[in-house]
C-alpha cells in the first residue's frame, strides 16, 4: 500500500527546520546541500516544495506570519478587546527571539543579495502583520504600521544593546502611548 503523505504538513515541517538552520548560521551561510544533510532529506523532496533556496527563503517569510497570527487568533476565544490586546503584548514577549531571528534574516537576505528595495515578500511580509495589528487591536492601518514599525526597531535595538531597552517596559510604553489612546476614550481638553 503506498504511503499517504500530508503535503502541508511535511512542508511546514521542513520550512520550521529550515527556519532553525537559517537563523543559526545565517541565510548566505546555508547552501542547498547542508539543508539536505542537516534535515536528512533527499534532494528530490526538497526540490519537490521549494525549486530554489531562494523561494524556500520566501515561502519561510509567508509561512511565520501566518502561523503566528493563527495560533494567537486561536487562543483569543471570546476575548474582549483589553485581553487581545494583552494576549498580543504577551506574545510579542514570548516570541521575541523568534521575530528576531526573522528580522536579521530579512537583513541577511538583503544585504547577501544585493536586493533593491520594496521586495515583494517584505512588503507582503510588512502588510500582513499591519494587517492583523490593525484588525486585531481595532486600530487605523497607519497605527497597524506604526506599531508594527516601531516593534521591529525595537527587537532590534534589545538584540544589539539589551542594557539600553528593556523590552517589556518599551511594549508598556507602547501601550499606553499608542494602543490605550486608539482603543480608549479620550478626554475633551477645553
Amino acid at each position: 500500500m503506498p504511503k499517504i503523505v500530508d503535503h502541508d504538513k511535511c512542508r511546514e515541517e521542513l520550512l520550521e527546520r529550515c527556519f532553525e538552520l537559517f537563523s543559526q548560521k545565517g541565510y548566505n551561510n546555508v547552501t542547498i546541500k547542508e539543508i539536505i544533510r542537516e534535515l536528512k532529506i533527499s534532494t528530490g523532496m526538497l526540490y519537490h516544495y521549494f525549486p530554489s533556496k531562494k523561494v524556500l527563503f520566501e515561502s519561510l517569510f509567508e509561512y511565520k506570519p501566518v502561523q503566528d497570527i493563527e495560533e494567537l487568533s486561536r487562543a483569543f476565544g471570546n476575548a474582549d478587546q483589553d485581553k487581545i490586546i494583552t494576549m498580543f503584548m504577551d506574545r510579542w514577549v514570548q516570541n521575541k527571539k523568534t521575530y528576531q531571528d526573522l528580522e536579521m534574516l530579512a537583513i541577511d537576505f538583503f544585504r547577501s543579495n544585493k536586493c533593491k528595495p520594496d521586495q515583494e515578500v517584505f512588503i507582503q511580509f510588512s502588510n500582513f502583520y499591519r494587517d492583523s495589528i490593525s484588525s486585531y487591536l481595532g486600530l487605523p492601518q497607519k497605527t497597524g504600521m506604526f506599531i508594527f514599525i516601531y516593534l521591529l526597531g525595537l527587537y532590534y535595538a534589545t538584540l544589539l544593546a539589551p542594557s539600553n531597552a528593556n523590552f517589556e517596559e518599551q511594549l508598556a510604553l507602547l501601550k499606553k502611548l499608542v494602543i490605550d489612546r486608539n482603543t480608549k476614550p479620550q478626554k475633551k481638553h477645553e
